[in-house]
């Protein structure tokens, strides 16, 4: 069994593990204990686990025009006209980008 394993298997028992620092900390049910041990016997491949397990997912590439004060800051789909245009705005700023959709032609 590799770490993460452990770790899925501990807390469907009923266990809760995390790190707090340099430390693996286990929380559960008495009657768990040979299990939490079992984790402390195997610190340094938990610990392994719980870092990659809380790796940041990288933030998808944003994709078509975008404003240019606010590059990775997303764009919203502002519906006008009774929803027969529709116009893309920066997320962060609401500045206008272009229109996606001009009474129900589409402009790409």
């Amino acid at each position: 069994m590799d770490g993460v394993d452990l770790i899925l298997e501990a807390e469907r028992a009923g266990l809760t593990v995390h790190a707090r620092g340099d430390k693996l900390v286990v929380r559960g049910p008495k009657r768990l204990e040979p299990l939490a041990k079992a984790l402390l016997a195997n610190k340094p491949l938990i610990m392994s686990a719980l870092r990659n397990m809380a790796a940041p997912v990288p933030e998808p590439p944003t994709i078509g025009p975008t404003c240019p004060r606010h590059l990775r800051g997303g764009v919203v789909d502002v519906p006008i006209h009774g929803g027969l245009s529709v116009r893309r705005d920066c997320r962060q700023c609401g500045r206008f980008i272009e229109f996606i959709l001009w009474y129900g032609a589409s402009r790409n």
